[in-house]
C-alpha cells in the first residue's frame, strides 16, 4: 500500500518536476542573454521533438505542464537574481575576524 501513489501525489510530484525544469531553463537561457521567448519558440518544441522521437508522443506530452512562457521565465529569473542578490548581502554583512595578536 506505501508504494502505491495516488493522482494526488502523482500530480504534486509532476508539478515539482515541471517546476524545476522551468527553473532549470530559465537559468539557462539567462546564461545564455538569448531573448526570454526563446523557452516557448524553440526549447520547448525542440524537447518535445527529442521526446517524440526517442520516447513517443505520451512522453512528449508530459512536457506540456513545463511553463516556460516569456513572463515565467522572465519571472524565475528575478527571482533567482533575488535570491543571489540576498544570499551577496548576507555574505558581506558577516562579521570577519581577523587575527590582531601576531
Amino acid at each position: 500500500m506505501k508504494n502505491i501513489k495516488t493522482p494526488v501525489q502523482s500530480f504534486t510530484t509532476t508539478n515539482k518536476q515541471a517546476l524545476e525544469a522551468s527553473y532549470l531553463v530559465s537559468l539557462r537561457i539567462a546564461q545564455t542573454g538569448k531573448p526570454h521567448t526563446i523557452g516557448e519558440t524553440l526549447i520547448l518544441p525542440a524537447a518535445k521533438d527529442l521526446e517524440t522521437s526517442i520516447l513517443g508522443q505520451v512522453a512528449a506530452t508530459k512536457l506540456d505542464v513545463v511553463s516556460l512562457s516569456k513572463n515565467t521565465v522572465s519571472q524565475r529569473i528575478g527571482e533567482m537574481a533575488a535570491q543571489v542578490k540576498e544570499k551577496l548581502i548576507q555574505n558581506t554583512k558577516r562579521p570577519i575576524f581577523c587575527n590582531l595578536n601576531r
